[in-house]
């Protein structure tokens, strides 16, 4: 049977890659991006991988009710939604660097971009997956949310805090499974896991965090050149297997 995934952010960078990344193997896709010639390109992209024409929502998914509609209509079309990729997101680098002079709404529209849509998603997603006893989510975070200095800016740091405490809380039901950097919800079958831009969110024996070597890949905007990116936690998402830490 092939699984339906959800990826947001998906047309360009990160997000296209994982959508690429996933086509090996997942069959049906809902796409969501604000982009709409970079989405209506991914989608083109993927039914040249001979599979079906995926559906596409030109979306802000700052909106709870737009991101109910998405997941809604989903369903509606496919059934379910097994794999979820929260990748939508970035950093308004226009902003000042300085706290007192960071505006309210500033810090606002940050927060609702890279963690309040990624809580949202996942509140209307989850219960989906519960119900069909099976369900992977993949959410991307940043390197700047786990370590200080690297951008400098606050209210894109702190949302992306919010996502690695969002990701473990979502987890915390039971303990990691064999050390991987995919955790399971009770015996539902339910998985979520953290990349970060930069890091991966696995762990060595000592606990410490284990940067990879894969952010240049990332950072392509076409997404054409990160098939390594995220192999190891997409292949466990659409296989269902978890992905041991090296």
């Amino acid at each position: 049977m092939g699984r339906v995934a959800a990826v947001t952010g998906a047309a360009h960078g990160i997000g296209r890659a994982c959508a690429f990344r996933l086509a090996e193997t997942v069959t049906e896709f809902s796409l969501v991006d604000r982009n709409e010639e970079g989405l209506l390109e991914t989608a083109t992209d993927l039914m040249k991988r001979a599979g079906p024409q995926p559906l596409q929502f030109v979306s802000d998914v700052t909106q709870p009710q737009e991101v109910h509609r998405i997941v809604a209509q989903t369903v509606q079309h496919f059934g379910r939604i097994d794999i979820l990729v929260n990748c939508a997101g970035g950093a308004d680098t226009k902003l000042p660097r300085q706290i007192e002079e960071t505006p309210l709404e500033a810090w606002d529209a940050q927060v609702d971009l890279n963690l309040r849509s990624v809580f949202v998603f996942c509140r209307e997603v989850v219960p989906i997956m519960r119900a069909g006893k099976y369900g992977r989510i993949v959410n991307i975070s940043s390197a700047a949310g786990r370590s200080t200095g690297r951008t400098k800016l606050i209210p894109y740091t702190a949302a992306k805090a919010g996502v690695l405490g969002l990701t473990r809380e979502l987890a915390s039901p039971t303990s990691t499974i064999r050390r991987s950097r995919l955790w399971k919800i009770n015996r539902l079958g339910l998985q979520v896991g953290t990349t970060f831009w930069g890091t991966e969110g696995g762990r060595s024996r000592s606990g410490r965090v284990r940067p990879r070597r894969w952010r240049s890949n990332c950072c392509s905007r076409s997404g054409r050149t990160t098939q390594r990116s995220l192999s190891s936690r997409l292949e466990a998402s659409a296989s269902g297997n978890t992905t041991s830490a090296e």
